[in-house]
């Protein structure tokens, strides 16, 4: 949401500092010759700015829901959730994405099916003499891909002292 404010805002050559109240700018702000925003982007700038607070807020409920649940659930769901978040580089976000889309309806037999179902598995190639590694083959899904990544990245710098 922020992209598409500062968007429309670029296009007029205009900028607002971050966290800034964009419904209240949007009325204020001046064009560079001086002359008040149009009404119809003032208007689309109010929408998104109401439509962003709106997804704000609907997140922070969620979290709290997720919080609650965490504290206070049961279940095979809950347990393994809160068994990932035993590990120093996984949050609440990362855990819940691991249990609901990998861990909580699949069952893996070995890390080869692990691997595949992340899409984190090695493309080599070969030809005749010559063969190289192609990187990861992305086939699996890509938010526990991205999740793996974001943990193995929070997990260096943990082991780094950086964190």
């Amino acid at each position: 949401m922020a992209n598409r404010i500062n968007g429309l805002l670029a296009q007029q050559g205009l900028w607002l500092a971050p966290g800034a109240d964009v419904g209240a700018a949007a009325k204020t702000v001046r064009l560079w010759d001086g002359s008040p925003v149009p009404a119809a982007l003032r208007a689309r700038l109010e929408r998104e700015w109401e439509h962003t607070q709106f997804l704000r807020t609907r997140i922070r409920v969620l979290e709290r829901e997720r919080q609650r649940s965490i504290v206070y659930g049961r279940g095979e769901t809950i347990d393994q959730v809160r068994q990932l978040l035993r590990l120093r580089a996984v949050g609440p976000s990362g855990a819940w994405v691991y249990v609901n889309e990998f861990f909580g309806w699949r069952r893996f037999r070995n890390r080869k099916e692990v691997g595949a179902a992340a899409g984190l598995t090695p493309t080599p190639y070969q030809s005749g003499d010559g063969s190289h590694e192609q990187g990861i083959s992305k086939a699996g899904s890509r938010h526990i891909r991205t999740v793996a990544i974001e943990i193995a990245w929070a997990g260096y710098g943990i082991s780094r002292g950086a964190a």
